[in-house]
């Protein structure tokens, strides 16, 4: 008999795939219990090949004092907010914000005060870049863990990742973006990283048995969001007939990339090229996916 703690399931990526729709899908179901801050990023700080330093004390912070004190948040919008009532939520934190960072400490944010039986898990898209020796201390903790993968055009993912920066995070008009500097931020193994389909589908795939990892297709939250959301009920053994408002997953949820901008010729050739073996990568195990990106 395998012992269970921690939660029932991780999403794990990808970056600029739609996670945070997922989430708000997810978290919209009954019989499924979410944190409530979709990204716990606890594993990608753990990994010896971390990139991200830990946002306990500073952004997850000012996101649950932003959450708790804001009037104006659109609470209908967010139902991971309805699944820890006031003073759950207060107990919450203190499990957060306290104690040693460890994986007992990431456990007990699942506690069974919370999840009252529910179904439980987060979405950290950082961790589909864990190396396998990480993957599998998520294993030790729960062996028939369900991890949930979406999947997005690596060359439309990584464009959508450089408009992100230097438009949303940098404040900067695109006409006023060099291709050198689009260049430099390629170049980052961070920043490429994250669009590594081959290297993300073959850590995962070696190391999690098939019928434990769903993936699907960034392209079907516009095409077919109803079939998205009922496979991925189906996968987590949750009741699958049951829909959030129409309104909820009909709605972009961090759609920055509102506008289309053209890939300059030099910054489209390094991603075609960086992009290339994780498409054919992925067209052997789901070829449907692959057919669909190369018609658009």
């Amino acid at each position: 008999m395998t012992h269970k703690k921690g939660p029932d399931f991780i999403g794990i990526g990808m970056e600029r795939a739609g996670t945070s729709w997922l989430f708000t899908q997810i978290a919209s179901h009954p019989e499924i219990w979410t944190p409530p801050l979709k990204e716990l990023h606890f594993f990608d700080v753990i990994d010896p090949q971390a990139k991200y330093l830990t946002h306990r004390y500073s952004y997850h912070l000012k996101s649950r004092i932003k959450q708790k004190f804001a009037p104006f948040m659109d609470m209908a919008h967010r139902p991971e907010f309805t699944k820890n009532p006031y003073m759950m939520g207060f107990l919450w934190d203190y499990y957060y914000f306290t104690g040693a960072f460890n994986v007992d400490w990431y456990a007990r944010l699942f506690d069974e005060k919370f999840t009252k039986g529910r179904v439980s898990g987060e979405i950290t898209p950082a961790y589909s870049n864990l190396t396998p020796e990480t993957i599998q201390i998520i294993l030790d903790m729960n062996p028939d863990m369900k991890f949930l993968l979406v999947v997005r055009n690596p060359i439309q993912r990584l464009w959508s990742s450089v408009v992100h920066y230097f438009m949303h995070l940098k404040k900067r008009k695109f006409e006023d973006v060099s291709e050198g500097e689009m260049l430099a931020y390629l170049n980052n193994s961070m920043a490429t990283s994250r669009s590594d389909l081959k290297s993300i589908l073959r850590t995962w795939q070696s190391s999690v048995p098939k019928e434990n990892i769903l993936i699907q297709a960034f392209e079907d939250i516009k095409n077919s969001p109803e079939d998205l959301i009922k496979k991925t009920y189906h996968f987590l053994d949750v009741d699958s007939e049951f829909l959030p408002p129409e309104d909820l997953y009909k709605k972009k949820i961090n759609a920055y990339t509102r506008k289309s901008y053209d890939m300059p010729e030099g910054v489209r050739d390094f991603i075609y090229k960086t992009c290339d073996e994780g498409i054919e990568e992925l067209s052997k195990t789901h070829p449907n996916i692959v057919q669909n990106w190369l018609k658009s």
